[in-house]
């Protein structure tokens, strides 16, 4: 039997290439960083039930990139429970959905400052990436939605 040796990357690597080791995932006890739920709280049976469902209607389409706002039925949703249970009154179509708080907060400044506008992020670390302490130039461009 031949042994299989890991492949090395590091040639391949440019030489000004930030080196980071990747943490653990350590949970801590009180986190309000990062949403850990109680584990015991999850409704896996539920989600588990809920995906069925989804394949199901939607199976043949997954393989499609989404709208880039957010499923219309899944904004609609959104709508209609805000109302329900907030009192807060906004159409789908003013809803996007996003992957996470970082595509979010980069569309936010995006949308509010000014074109070319120098923004800078000061060593902040997001989980699992870089730090990063860069420079970051907003640039706008029309588009209709």
């Amino acid at each position: 039997m031949t042994e299989s040796r890991a492949f090395n990357y590091s040639k391949l690597f440019a030489a000004d290439a930030p080196i980071s080791t990747r943490s653990e995932n350590l949970h801590a006890k009180y986190d309000f960083a990062v949403a850990y739920p109680d584990p015991d709280t999850l409704p896996l049976t539920e989600l588990i039930d809920s995906l069925k469902t989804a394949i199901d209607r939607e199976g043949r389409d997954l393989a499609y990139y989404p709208s880039p706002l957010g499923l219309p039925a899944l904004r609609q949703l959104v709508s209609e429970k805000l109302s329900r249970d907030r009192d807060i009154h906004v159409s789908a179509e003013e809803i996007v959905l996003t992957s996470g708080s970082g595509e979010a907060i980069l569309m936010l400044i995006q949308a509010l400052t000014n074109p070319w506008r120098r923004c800078v992020n000061r060593g902040i670390r997001l989980l699992g990436n870089i730090t990063t302490n860069e420079t970051l130039w907003v640039r706008r461009a029309k588009c209709s939605v």
